[in-house]
């Protein structure tokens, strides 16, 4: 069951702490540090980075 982890100890604690922490720097910000080949994947129904957002579209038709 998918749920299960939330009913361990300190599993709220955990959340929160994810849910109110930075969310840490910006992939599109990243990128120009990358100089190897980078694999970017994620389904069309993720909720966190849709497909239609900006790093979606940055992703989408990357610079070359």
């Amino acid at each position: 069951n998918i749920r299960e982890p939330a009913n361990d100890d300190g599993a709220l604690d955990a959340f929160v702490s994810i849910a109110r922490g930075s969310p840490g720097p910006n992939p599109v910000q990243l990128m120009p540090s990358i100089y190897i080949p980078v694999l970017v994947l994620w389904g069309n129904e993720d909720p966190f980075t849709p497909l239609d957002g900006p790093v979606g579209e940055y992703f989408s038709s990357p610079p070359s």
